[in-house]
């Protein structure tokens, strides 16, 4: 299966770093949010999405998944 790893970060917000790999199929948004002055990981959310950007959802019916470091 042929990746390819998108990555970007907003110029508004230094905290928030966006990334997407995408697949043959479809493509998966990590979104990583830093506490401080970007320093400390704190949570990073996964959004799974077709290659025309419709959200795919879960089983149990929620769009997004969380992993937070504690």
């Amino acid at each position: 299966m042929n990746y390819q790893l998108q990555l970007r970060t907003p110029e508004s917000n230094l905290t928030l770093v966006f990334h997407a790999i995408v697949f043959d199929s479809f493509k998966v948004n990590v979104i990583e949010r830093y506490t401080g002055k970007g320093t400390k990981l704190c949570e990073v959310v996964l959004k799974v999405r077709t290659l025309d950007d419709q959200i795919v959802h879960r089983k149990d019916g929620f769009i997004k998944r969380f992993i937070s470091q504690k």
